[in-house]
């Protein structure tokens, strides 16, 4: 303890305490218990492109970038349109071979690797268009497809809740549903036919089941941890975390260990809600005490940013 300024020392303990009671505050506010379903467009951008068929001509576009272009009154397939369909084709083929059994583990990354290209390629077009510096360059064109991605989601929030359902979370490309139900079953039953009602909207937008969640914790926007199901077998879970501070290189150990430890508290099935409250905060009484006490070994306050 030599090495660091008791003055560092106390700034560290207060600011570590600070922050997972804070934390702690936000989360207890927004953890839902039951069965989440997540229903996922494959390629947000691409299905835009797709959906509205763009056609790339500069000549209807007006100087103010701020104006968005009209969509087309044809219904002839433009030229972007065209080869994000090629695209989005190819990748639909590549994610079909991955399902085969004979597949050695090999083959199934190559597989995996090879739709992700795809996926990435598909997804550049939008920012090429939005990138000044690029020969494709067509901000009025890139605004229109957020602006058509936005209504689509809009709309899948508005349907899903007019059929008795809360939209708990919305991203770019996904919403996510509180069934309200226990039954894996059901959940199911229900993601499969809000899926076939909003695809019925969109004749070449294409929603899917990407998961459901039996525990979900939401910080923010971005921001989430979930007790993921198995959809072919409910006793399977798995945890899931993105965007997470604890995941980051730029937080020390002691918050990534706290962190991980109140995340699996929360997401764990054996404790009720106002149980756990108290758990959390016994645990974070100690941890304070811990560093009081000066028990924490200084390693655990390093920062990795290799």
């Amino acid at each position: 303890m030599n090495s660091l300024d008791s003055k560092m020392i106390t700034w560290l303990k207060s600011t570590h305490h600070r922050f997972w009671v804070e934390a702690w505050k936000v989360i207890s506010l927004v953890l839902v218990l039951g069965n989440i379903a997540c229903i996922r467009s494959e390629c947000y951008c691409p299905y835009s492109f797709w959906a509205i068929s763009l056609i790339f001509v500069l000549s209807g576009i007006t100087r103010d970038d701020s104006e968005l272009p009209k969509l087309p009154d044809d219904q002839n397939e433009g030229i972007l349109p065209r080869q994000i369909r090629i695209l989005v084709e190819r990748r639909r083929d590549v994610k079909n071979l991955m399902k085969s059994d004979k597949l050695s583990e090999h083959q199934r990354q190559q597989y995996n690797v090879r739709q992700m290209a795809l996926k990435l390629t598909a997804n550049s077009m939008y920012g090429c268009l939005g990138f000044p510096h690029c020969r494709f360059y067509a901000k009025p064109l890139a605004a229109l497809i957020t602006s058509r991605g936005r209504e689509i989601l809009m709309h899948t929030k508005d349907l899903v809740e007019k059929q008795g359902y809360a939209v708990i979370y919305g991203d770019t490309d996904s919403i996510m549903i509180d069934t309200g139900l226990d039954d894996l079953n059901q959940v199911k039953k229900l993601g499969f036919e809000l899926k076939r009602m909003v695809n019925k909207c969109h004749k070449k937008l294409e929603l899917d089941i990407d998961g459901v969640y039996k525990r979900l914790l939401l910080l923010k926007k971005k921001k989430y941890a979930g007790l993921a199901v198995d959809l072919n077998d409910e006793t399977k879970m798995e945890r899931e975390m993105k965007g997470l501070d604890i995941v980051r290189r730029d937080w020390s150990v002691l918050a990534k260990d706290i962190g991980n430890e109140i995340v699996g508290m929360i997401l764990s099935l054996s404790t009720g809600r106002d149980e756990l409250v108290e758990h959390i905060h016994e645990r974070l009484r100690a941890v304070r005490k811990e560093l009081d006490d000066g028990l924490v070994d200084m390693c655990k306050f390093e920062i990795m940013k290799v």
